[in-house]
């Protein structure tokens, strides 16, 4: 509600929101891995070689120590973008004059972290094509959304139909 979100509460939601990202690609991955008729962790292990520094393709076996360490960076990283994303919300609800700005941002931001992870992950984007990368962030958006609307009514007015 205007004027009620604080720094605090900012990041509070901003770490759901992060978790809710976290899970949302996880669970994509693992089902577009099921209906390719690869394990639950293959574009994991895929995404774990390519970090780690793998040359070419990663090998046939899953190795479960790299998933679980790439696991543990992606949701670090989902965490610290669902923080900032709810920093750059809450001080559009908080200056009303720079909510459009906010909403902008936060826009942007789903689209730099697509373009960030495809250009990272090009060196397998035959096992991972850019389609997948925008529709389990496209998907965790939706439902990140849903919380922060939940949490925050009308805080889509605010930030997209503001001034």
């Amino acid at each position: 509600m205007p004027g009620t979100a604080n720094p605090r509460m900012d990041v509070r939601d901003g770490l759901v929101v992060g978790f809710i990202a976290y899970i949302t690609v996880a669970a994509f991955y693992g089902l577009f891995d099921l209906a390719g008729g690869r394990g639950p962790f293959r574009t994991a292990h895929v995404l774990a070689h390519a970090v780690f520094g793998g040359e070419g393709s990663a090998p046939p076996v899953v190795d479960m120590d790299a998933v679980v360490r790439y696991d543990g960076i992606h949701l670090v990283l989902s965490l610290l973008i669902g923080v900032v994303v709810m920093l750059v919300v809450g001080y559009g609800e908080r200056t009303p004059s720079r909510a459009r700005l906010a909403g902008m941002v936060v826009v942007g931001g789903y689209f730099a972290t697509v373009a960030a992870v495809w250009m990272l992950t090009r060196s397998v984007s035959g096992m991972v094509p850019w389609w997948s990368i925008a529709g389990a962030n496209g998907a965790s958006v939706v439902l990140a959304s849903m919380y922060v609307m939940w949490r925050r009514p009308g805080v889509g007015a605010r930030l997209f139909l503001a001034g």
